[in-house]
């Protein structure tokens, strides 16, 4: 069993702070010479970092595209949690996947880590840049794995050590994908817009997610609508109502003459068995079924995505395929679609957002429910995927999301 996500933030963020402090004497080069410089600079082998969220690496795709053209020479690894290594696999700038097991108990998993660093220091990097937000743990291995160069996000809320001696301030005012960039152009890239970003999907995903789909009784042609009413174990506030969900899958069915395919991680396979019984017969349940192949080929095989806050919608807009998405805990300043044929259901109460990456996204509702997911009818939700259907697209994103 993995570590919850409860005790990792509580790990980094109580082991952690003791930790990087006591690399400070270690780290006395930081604060004595000026920071490193890229110009010229020409790696032999960069080591990319990000631990946490499918859908945030997705979302770095445009600056690991930017990066692997500025670098064309070097070798390019990607250090993850073990759960996300499948999913890198679609991703074309990635040479090696480098994946960290955190099933276990906590002695075996230190031991991991302590093989990790030492791998690491063994390939003699020549720069990290570590997409993580302001987790303790990514500074940690950044400066552990003896890098000259070292890129990271800072913040004066969350002390890291100084242990990146390139640092990047994260606005929260702009798009992840904006901050994602803007730490790349410290490290180097000279372009001044990201280059395209697609997942690359073989022909073996397409077949399981035809063949999922066939199983379940849907016909070639049919037009679908795929639902994904989960949000990941990091803030599970960010999920519209599962009532609300399948009176959404109930009216699209009626009267729209679409098919409803719902997905979701095994771990979410009950939560959605439940939604597709109260939706009715034309709810075909895929959680749990599908590779993480074969779910970007089924995204790219719908007319539509409905989706909370979370990893399959920035799938979506990798494949560039129609979305409606609701926020309410977390901004669709930072993670909502920018532009395109989507729409972002938004209700913008004085309350929201209530998490930010500054605090580890740790949820602090003032009502203790979602008042502001819940306060999303599905008579408006139904028009909005109408209107989306119809090919008329919103822009990005819209505060209290009308039709």
């Amino acid at each position: 069993m993995a570590l919850s996500l409860a005790r990792m933030h509580w790990i980094d963020r109580h082991i952690g702070r003791v930790l990087v402090t006591a690399m400070q004497p270690l780290n006395l080069r930081r604060y004595l010479v000026a920071p490193p410089s890229v110009q010229g600079l020409d790696p032999r082998r960069v080591l990319v970092v990000k631990f946490w969220g499918i859908g945030s690496i997705a979302l770095a795709g445009q600056t690991l595209n930017a990066l692997r053209a500025h670098f064309p020479r070097a070798e390019f690894h990607f250090l993850t949690l073990a759960a996300n290594a499948d999913f890198l696999r679609h991703v074309k700038a990635v040479d090696h996947v480098v994946a960290l097991d955190i099933c276990g108990g906590a002695l075996t998993v230190l031991v991991r880590i302590v093989r990790l660093l030492a791998a690491l220091r063994r390939r003699r990097y020549d720069m990290v840049v570590d997409l993580e937000f302001f987790t303790r743990f990514s500074a940690l291995v950044s400066f552990l794995s003896g890098a000259p160069v070292r890129v990271g996000f800072h913040a004066w809320e969350v002390w890291r050590g100084n242990l990146h001696n390139i640092v990047v301030p994260f606005n929260r005012y702009w798009h992840v994908t904006r901050n994602f960039f803007n730490l790349g152009r410290a490290a180097g890239i000279a372009a001044a817009e990201p280059p395209p970003f697609r997942l690359e999907v073989g022909a073996d995903a397409r077949r399981e997610a035809e063949a999922a789909l066939l199983a379940a009784g849907v016909r070639p042609g049919e037009r679908l609508v795929v639902f994904n009413p989960n949000a990941g174990g990091m803030a599970l506030e960010r999920r519209w109502p599962p009532e609300n969900f399948a009176g959404l899958v109930r009216e699209l069915a009626a009267t729209d003459g679409i098919r409803a395919v719902l997905i979701g991680a095994p771990s979410e396979r009950a939560y959605v068995a439940r939604i597709a019984e109260q939706a009715g017969a034309e709810a075909v349940n895929l959680a749990g079924r599908l590779s993480i192949g074969g779910l970007i080929a089924l995204l790219e095989r719908a007319a539509l995505l409905v989706s909370n806050d979370t990893g399959p919608l920035q799938l979506a807009l990798t494949q560039e395929r129609p979305t409606l998405s609701f926020f309410g805990p977390e901004t669709p300043v930072l993670y909502g679609p920018r532009a395109g044929c989507h729409r972002v259901l938004y209700q913008e109460l004085a309350c929201s957002p209530c998490i930010n990456v500054h605090s580890q996204k740790r949820v602090r509702c003032i009502f203790g429910h979602p008042v502001c997911l819940e306060s999303i009818p599905v008579e408006r939700a139904a028009a909005a995927a109408r209107a989306l259907l119809a090919g008329r697209g919103g822009e990005g994103w819209s505060v209290r999301g009308g039709p």
